[in-house]
């Protein structure tokens, strides 16, 4: 027999399209029917056009198929199929819209004649109870009289129902006393049995029925002491329990008993006790046998053990703690700050044990390595610490709290309230605000050890800037480890100290060299002119030769590279107060100003190893002090300013400083010293107090026609020297010589000769210049003096810092001219402040000759250093003012008597001369020597 297809089967797509659409109408009526706003029928144009539309395209996909006409064009089957879709959806709008209409229609019918029904009903209600009220006055009327046995019965109805009522309370009472005379017996019962969760249950309802039912204090006071000796028993079988399913790590046993004990009274905090307990003492055991085993062992060592273990305890407890506690991170917070706590011997014993270590050094090299550790195993223990539940998570995880029985706002620690990060970070602090105090012994242990394999030798200028500047920088990367640069203000004054004493000895030692280098070739130059002084004196420059020899060439060599070690420890100074004010002005974001000293000393902050330094008594007014000077040293960068107030190591800047002055010193005084026997001769010349010039004087004591009087042979062999000085310094024209030169202008030539011979002891005068060391020393061969270089300015002498940036580019001839002129500066202070006014005394003829020498020193300074031409000039000027106008010059601008009568002579020798001028030649020390000198003063 065949089975007939089902009916789906049999029917065609036109039929279930059309069976479809159908009950479609229907549904489409009964949805537009609903819709009330706006979106409603939006949506529902939505949602039925698009049905209209997908059931046309079935059965137009129906057709096609069955006509097999797959190759007709898409576009044309896409306009039908949505020309149908919408005709379909036209006639549903007309159904719906006609339905809707009889629909309301007969909405207002129904509600037209319910409204004259329900007016009908009012009414006959109205008559209803008009005619009730008429029955019970009537009523009242007939039972107005008092019947003395209903007044009875109602009575003993009261009394029994009051009966009853008591009856009911004291068979309740029966009941609850029975519950609670049977408590302890029957919870006892189920301890022995360690039925614990049906004993817990029991004490739970019975403290339930206790705040529910209260009787008398007494009786409440004595269940109440009840349940708590039944919730101690409770407790004393359970924590043994709950103690061994740890020891066992039997997580689902721990959080079983968790459960129980949070049933019970302060359950929460003894689950936690016992938890911490357990947990905290395999860690505490191993800790205690490690201090006491190896207690000589280095702090680092020693915290790195601790924390290792710590970590792998938190780890574990990462997962456990999800099923126990409702806020995991709370409780793993309040476990670790325990741990720290009740470590024996704790973290600042430890600490406090490194101290013994054989020097500061040392004990300062493992507090740091111990702090490192401290801050690594901070970080670890965040990045373990499950997440917080925040109050915003907790509404919405209802479910992970009833699986967390702890309930962790009822924990709290009973040993300690502080927490683990003050436990790990307290114990530094007092160590890092005192970290100046150390390290001003600590850097000096540093420096001994690297002083000791050069402690026989003496030590140069450049081992000695670096040997500094490693200390220096060991203990500035000691400040930021271990006080985030906190602590580098205090340190500066103590850095600035050590450089200077390192750089105190270097100078010592050069000075001491110096000085005998410079003894022994005066000596030298000294006793060859003494040997052979009435040849020598005769013999003009050219035939002398060479004064310096090839050993006082290399000297200057040495002393160059001297100066060369300077500028780079003056250059590696300045790159070392870059980064001291760059760590400095960072401090600003994160140090709050203290409102005033006694804000000092508020509470320190413990959130952070930054934040506790910020709140320390680190934070000081001090502190903001070097914040704002480090920011204006940042802003003068780029303008390469060198105030000493802005510079962070103005001492050890000035230490430096000093050394390049007096090499620079030393340098000019070897140079100079081929002019020592002319200039020592200069004084002793017989001229000076002659009467008669010995070139004009004949055989019959005639006088003769004056002539112009040639410079002195002393003089000449001096104009020569310093014609030549261009070619000495031909192999020596490096930049480096610019280098912090410093020479004075005009008329504080012989001014800055007095600041400088009390700037050195051993070196006549200091002026500063250095140079590095020439590759090669040309040969001393003879050549006419030639330059074409004008002198250029003179970097000022305030700012090394100045100096190294404004000399880069110097051309080896402006390199040459700018040291010639700082030599000739010199050379004109010494002959103008010491050799002229140890003349004995100036005749007419030796004015004339002075005056003779001093115009030829001019004519060669014009061509060396035009500046000091005018100077010398001056000088010849006053030199030459007669007789007659000195003595009245003096008389008038120094005693203060005044000569009218003579006025015209001085007008006629000072021709020209404006009052102020003559008032500034008066007090010059030009005139005042010349004046003592020719007997006037």
């Amino acid at each position: 027999m065949t089975l007939s297809p089902s009916a789906p089967e049999q029917q065609g797509p036109s039929d279930v399209a059309a069976s479809s659409r159908q009950p479609q109408g229907s549904d489409a009526v009964i949805a537009l029917r609903n819709a009330r706003q706006p979106a409603e029928l939006a949506a529902w144009l939505d949602h039925y056009a698009a049905s209209s539309s997908i059931i046309t395209a079935s059965s137009s996909y129906a057709q096609n198929h069955t006509q097999g006409a797959y190759t007709t064009a898409n576009a044309t089957s896409k306009l039908d199929d949505i020309s149908v879709a919408l005709r379909q959806l036209s006639l549903s709008v007309s159904s719906v819209r006609d339905a809707s209409r009889m629909e309301l229609d007969h909405i207002t019918t129904s509600l037209v004649s319910t409204i004259s029904k329900i007016g009908i009903e009012l009414k006959l209600m109205s008559e209803t109870a008009t005619t009730l009220q008429s029955r019970l006055h009537d009523l009242q009327t007939q039972t107005s009289s008092k019947d003395a046995e209903t007044d009875a019965a109602l009575a003993r109805i009261a009394a029994l129902s009051k009966a009853k009522a008591g009856l009911i309370d004291a068979r309740h009472a029966l009941r609850e006393a029975q519950a609670w005379s049977t408590l302890d017996g029957h919870v006892t019962m189920l301890l022995t049995e360690q039925r614990w969760q049906e004993a817990v249950d029991r004490v739970t309802k019975a403290a339930d029925s206790l705040r529910l039912f209260s009787g008398s204090a007494k009786s409440n006071h004595e269940r109440s002491a009840l349940l708590e000796t039944l919730t101690q028993d409770i407790q004393r079988q359970l924590v043994p329990a709950l103690q061994q399913a740890i020891a066992a790590r039997d997580a689902d046993q721990v959080a079983h008993i968790a459960k129980l004990l949070a049933k019970t009274q302060n359950g929460d905090s003894t689950f936690f006790h016992v938890y911490t307990q357990s947990r905290s003492q395999a860690l505490l055991s191993r800790w205690a046998e490690i201090a006491a085993e190896t207690s000589d062992k280095p702090l680092p060592s020693q915290l790195t053990s601790l924390f290792g273990d710590l970590l792998a305890l938190l780890g574990e407890e990462r997962v456990a703690s999800f099923s126990l506690f409702s806020d995991p991170n709370r409780a793993t917070q309040l476990l670790t700050a325990d741990i720290l706590f009740r470590l024996d011997p704790p973290i600042h014993v430890c600490v406090q044990q490194a101290t013994r270590a054989p020097d500061l050094e040392n004990f300062l090299v493992a507090l740091t390595d111990g702090y490192k550790a401290t801050e690594e195993a901070l970080r670890a223990v965040h990045s373990i610490l499950p997440e917080a539940r925040t109050s915003q998570q907790k509404p919405d995880d209802d479910a992970d709290a009833s699986s967390s029985p702890i309930d962790t706002n009822l924990l709290a620690l009973q040993t300690t309230d502080k927490s683990w990060l003050r436990l790990m970070i307290e114990p530094f602090i007092p160590y890092q605000t005192r970290l100046a105090t150390f390290e001003a012994e600590a850097m000096q242990t540093r420096l001994h050890s690297l002083q000791a394999p050069t402690s026989s030798a003496s030590i140069s200028v450049s081992t000695a800037s670096t040997q500094a500047l490693q200390v220096v920088k060991a203990a500035l990367r000691r400040s930021t480890a271990l006080t985030k640069s906190f602590a580098t203000p205090s340190l500066l004054p103590i850095l600035d100290s050590m450089f200077e004493t390192v750089m105190e000895r270097a100078r010592a030692e050069l000075d001491s060299e110096m000085h005998s280098v410079l003894d022994n070739l005066q000596g030298r130059i000294r006793r060859l002119h003494l040997s052979d002084g009435a040849r020598q004196a005769a013999l003009t420059y050219d035939e002398r030769g060479e004064v310096l020899a090839a050993s006082d060439w290399d000297e200057f060599r040495k002393a160059t590279e001297n100066l060369a070690a300077c500028k780079d420890a003056v250059a590696a100074l300045r790159g070392l107060e870059v980064s001291i004010a760059y760590q400095i002005s960072e401090l600003d974001a994160v140090a709050k100003r203290p409102s005033s000293p006694i804000a000092e000393q508020a509470t320190v902050d413990f959130t952070s190893p930054t934040s506790a330094l910020a709140t320390s008594s680190l934070n000081s007014a001090a502190l903001h002090e070097h914040i704002a000077k480090a920011k204006r040293f940042l802003s003068t960068l780029s303008w390469n300013s060198g105030s000493n107030e802005l510079l962070l190591l103005p001492v050890a800047h000035a230490s430096i400083l000093s050394i390049v002055s007096r090499v620079q010193a030393f340098q000019h005084d070897l140079v100079l010293s081929q002019f020592l026997p002319e200039l020592e001769l200069y004084p002793t010349l017989a001229i000076w107090t002659s009467n008669k010039h010995p070139s004009i004087v004949n055989e019959y004591d005639l006088a003769m026609p004056k002539f112009s009087l040639s410079p002195t042979e002393a003089m000449a062999r001096v104009g020569e020297a310093m014609l030549n000085l261009p070619r000495l310094f031909e192999g020596y024209a490096d930049e480096v010589l610019l280098f912090c030169l410093r020479t004075d202008k005009g008329e504080g030539l012989t001014n800055a000769a007095d600041r400088e011979e009390r700037a050195m002891s051993h070196v006549r005068h200091a002026t500063m210049v250095p140079g590095d060391a020439a590759s090669g020393r040309v040969t001393m061969h003879r050549q006419a003096f030639s330059t074409t270089t004008v002198p250029t300015p003179l970097p000022t002498a305030g700012d090394a810092a100045v100096a190294v940036a404004g000399e880069e580019g110097e051309s080896d001839a402006g390199v040459l001219s700018q040291y010639l002129r700082s030599l000739l500066t010199l050379f004109f202070k010494r002959f103008l402040s010491s050799v002229l006014p140890s003349m004995p005394r100036l005749t007419e003829i030796g004015v004339a000759q002075l005056a003779a020498d001093l115009d030829y020193l001019s004519n060669i300074s014009s061509v060396i250093f035009s500046e000091s031409e005018q100077i010398l000039r001056f000088w010849k000027k006053a030199a030459e003012i007669n007789a007659e106008t000195g003595r009245l010059l003096v008389s008038e601008y120094v005693v203060g008597v005044k000569g009218d009568a003579r006025q015209g002579e001085r007008k006629d020798d000072l021709q020209g001369w404006q009052e102020d001028q003559v008032n500034a030649l008066v007090r010059s020390d030009a005139f005042r020597t010349v004046a003592r000198l020719r007997g006037w003063i």
